[in-house]
């Protein structure tokens, strides 16, 4: 009972949400709404070749400028905003179904700082990415406003510190997500600035109830750097598990940029997961957004950047190394704020003991009943088996249509309307 009370506490706890009357150089949830409301409710729907997004692309473009306009007084650092459009085709796999994704006229707002000291500024950057496009059927307030919200007052508050980042910083929002990312794969595909970076960071949401986790990474170092650097870090093994059998009929922005994938760079994918009722419906609104999530995602994500650009600056060998790149991790929370990142192949031990507590135990203890607790009801050893192999059976079959149905009724819905 105290295990599921702490879990549920964790689940509804939220850091305290600063008001916009902060001092520059702290991150401020206010802030941010600002721009999720604008999205949101000033310019609404956002789908890929429709007015809105071009309105979303030059407020992008307004909100970056201004924030150059902060940095101008700064001698240490270079602050430049762009606009890229993009064209091209991929070959992709989606739900076991291949297909060629092509696009043009997809446009892509970049946001970089840049130290002026040498040796910084010579450092592989550091990839920030969320996308300002809509789903269809949804004004995205949380999928993905709210992430280019954070970004955008993660860069105001670098900008407005004292010091300067250690390495280059790109802030990336793509024009383009929703329709399985050609967006990210035209800028992968064509920017200059690409191939200077080391590593990313992808932002999304899947609904606004908050509990940013880690659900995918590549390259076992970005885990530790997450970890250590985000203060209130949160994930599971188990989520990327799920998620890379291709069941779950969603992607994001990852996919283009990670090397086991679409690109070669090393990074985590982080999302918000609770509220999935909202997601790509009109019910994804700033409302439903619930106070403090994107205060948690934005202190989280400006640590994250801290100790993504520190190992880059001080390992840039070991950062750059495939075998490194491709290294996975086992990882878990303690119920926050602890995160344990593991690499898959020197965790033999973490991982046998946590398969043999968390699954062989209670299948020991399940299987042992019959014989240790004999019921007078039971004619015998064998029919206590089968009744307890067709509980079993029951049970999967419960955990099945429990994710199955939602599911088939979504689709069909999406379908119909």
């Amino acid at each position: 009972m105290l295990q599921v009370s702490l879990v549920v506490y964790r689940q509804n706890w939220t850091p305290e949400v600063q008001p916009k009357t902060v001092p520059a150089a702290v991150f401020s949830e206010e802030r941010a709404r600002i721009h999720v409301t604008a999205l949101d409710k000033g310019i609404g729907d956002r789908q890929v070749s429709t007015p809105g997004l071009a309105e979303a692309t030059a407020y992008l473009l307004r909100q970056a400028h201004a924030i150059q306009e902060i940095a101008k007084s700064r001698t240490d650092i270079v602050v430049e905003v762009r606009k890229e459009t993009v064209a091209g085709a991929v070959g992709m796999t989606f739900t076991d179904i291949n297909f060629t994704n092509a696009y043009r006229g997809l446009d892509c707002v970049v946001f970089t700082i840049t130290p002026v000291d040498p040796k910084a500024a010579a450092t592989k950057g550091l990839l920030i990415i969320s996308h300002h496009d809509s789903a269809v059927c949804s004004t995205g307030a949380a999928d993905d406003a709210s992430q280019v919200g954070i970004m955008l007052e993660a860069a105001r508050v670098i900008v407005s510190r004292d010091s300067a980042p250690v390495g280059p910083l790109v802030f990336l929002w793509t024009g383009g997500e929703e329709p399985i990312s050609p967006a990210a794969h035209g800028w992968q595909s064509s920017s200059d600035i690409y191939p200077t970076l080391g590593a990313f960071i992808n932002l999304e949401a899947m609904g606004g109830g908050g509990l940013p986790i880690v659900f995918q990474h590549t390259g076992a170092w970005t885990l530790e750097a997450w970890a250590k650097g985000a203060p209130y870090p949160l994930g599971c093994r188990v989520a990327q598990d799920v998620f890379d059998l291709g069941i779950i009929p969603a992607d994001s922005d990852y996919r283009m940029f990670s090397a086991r994938h679409y690109g070669h760079l090393p990074g985590v994918d982080v999302a918000f997961i609770v509220d999935s009722s909202a997601y790509h419906t009109y019910s994804d609104t700033t409302e439903r957004i619930r106070a403090g999530v994107m205060q948690e995602m934005g202190e989280n994500l400006l640590g994250g950047i801290s100790m993504f650009t520190s190992y880059l600056a001080e390992h840039p060998i070991e950062a750059a190394d495939p075998a490194e790149v491709q290294e996975r991790a086992v990882y878990f929370d303690v119920l926050d704020p602890v995160e344990a990142a593991d690499p898959a192949e020197v965790q033999e031990c973490a991982v046998y003991f946590d398969v043999l507590t968390l699954h062989l135990v209670p299948l020991a203890v399940a299987v042992s009943l019959p014989v240790l607790a004999p019921t007078s009801y039971s004619p015998g050893l064998g029919h206590a088996y089968l009744a307890l192999f067709a509980a079993a059976l029951r049970s999967l079959l419960s955990i099945v249509l429990a994710v199955a149905t939602p599911v088939l009724f979504g689709a069909a819905r999406t379908m119909l309307t």
